[in-house]
């Protein structure tokens, strides 16, 4: 269950120059929201490469991979793809590209602030 909290959902990739660049500010925006937030970061990598590139950085970050299909509305059509999800199910935000995702802006669309 996600506890009705907003849900933060992005598309990215180890061999993504541009996810792997802004995976830094996501890191920095989930420590100053966790507890506002649900975060998922989805790949559909194999998960093997994906841990390993994990851990070779030394980051625990909430990694997902699918094994159905993603719901239309929620599909990327380029990496990285970014999409902030109310607590009552409503996408009120959607970034393709890289994105500062550490400024004040996000973390008060993160949180609902």
């Amino acid at each position: 269950a996600l506890n009705d909290r907003p849900v933060f959902l992005n598309h990215w990739a180890t061999w993504c120059p541009p996810c792997k660049a802004e995976l830094p500010s996501i890191i920095s925006l989930i420590e100053k929201t966790k507890t506002d937030a649900n975060y998922l970061l989805v790949t559909q990598e194999d998960p093997e490469r994906v841990r390993a590139f994990l851990k070779s950085k030394d980051w625990d970050l909430p990694v997902y991979f699918p094994v159905t299909a993603i719901p239309d509305q929620f599909k990327a059509e380029s990496l990285p793809t970014t999409f902030v999800i109310d607590a009552s199910g409503n996408i009120i935000h959607k970034s393709e590209g890289m994105r500062d995702w550490a400024s004040e802006e996000a973390v008060g669309l993160v949180s609902g602030n």
